[in-house]
């Protein structure tokens, strides 16, 4: 995803909202403010509105152009095959295809995709669907905290990179995203979602904190990976791990595999959430 010279992105989370401003120059972009809203789970949507335009003016966060990521959770993910076409035509055969590979509606729904393999015969193609009414919530949200509208493509959803399910055969897999603030386990039943375990780290300090040692992060891992498998009513421990490089070290990664019987860690780049990207439609 191509960012614009000023751009500021909110992560929805349980339990708090986070902001970050970025801004480019000439080169890669630099982080220039970063803040947290925290939200009590009795919060309604319309005080969290309220909130957020008070957190915004208090931190001096303000932007024409607005990138917000949305949980895991609020998201559908499938592998499909399609008969080998031109990749600009991808997406409009997708329209025909959605029907059949999710429980919505191609009218209901917002999607993308990522290409896992290049075109040949066949392209296969791993993509990410959610409601149009839980992202409208989340549009809303960013409307009334007096951000502008204009500044999301509503059509879009996720830039995603997962090369772990390329090659793989294995049917049970395990998803690790973590930052300083909290970690999300998403265990995938034949690359489809089937349970999600979150925890949120003491202190705020994760995987690039200084209060959690490797040793408890790893722990902790553990138990919201078998969590995460027993949420989903008889599905066993994953044999296949993908962990996000940018936030969890090689040694916990390594570590968890281990503590899981597995041999091998894929690394992850994944970010779910609204694309700023004028030139798509569904």
């Amino acid at each position: 995803m191509k960012l614009p010279a000023r751009a500021l992105g909110i992560e929805f989370a349980e339990g708090r909202i986070h902001f970050v401003q970025m801004k480019r120059m000439f080169g890669p972009s630099s982080v220039t403010k970063m803040a947290t809203l925290e939200l009590s789970s009795a919060t309604g949507e319309a005080e969290v509105a309220e909130r957020m335009s008070a957190f915004l003016s208090e931190k001096g966060l303000r932007c024409r152009r607005v990138v917000a990521g949305i949980p895991l959770k609020d998201a559908m993910i499938r592998v499909i095959e399609l008969p080998g076409v031109e990749e600009k035509h991808l997406r409009q055969m997708l329209e025909f295809e959605i029907e059949r590979s999710f429980p919505i509606s191609a009218a209901e729904a917002y999607f993308d995709y990522s290409l896992l393999e290049p075109i040949d015969d066949r392209a296969r193609l791993l993509v990410v669907a959610v409601e149009r009414t839980i992202l409208e919530r989340y549009k809303n949200l960013i409307s009334e905290a007096g951000l502008p509208t204009m500044a999301i493509t509503p059509a879009i959803l996720a830039e995603i990179e997962l090369p772990a399910l390329r090659d793989t055969d294995s049917e049970i897999s395990a998803l690790i995203r973590s930052n300083s603030a909290s970690t999300e386990v998403a265990v995938l039943a034949r690359r489809m979602p089937a349970g999600i375990y979150r925890f949120t780290h003491p202190n705020g300090a994760g995987s690039t904190g200084n209060n959690t040692s490797p040793e408890q992060l790893v722990s902790r891992l553990l138990s919201a990976t078998r969590q995460a498998c027993t949420s989903a009513t008889g599905v066993p421990l994953p044999t296949h791990l993908v962990a996000s490089g940018r936030s969890l070290s090689p040694e916990v990664s390594d570590e968890l595999a281990r503590g899981l019987g597995i041999d091998e860690v894929d690394t992850l780049g994944l970010n779910l959430g609204l694309r700023e990207d004028e030139t798509a439609s569904v």
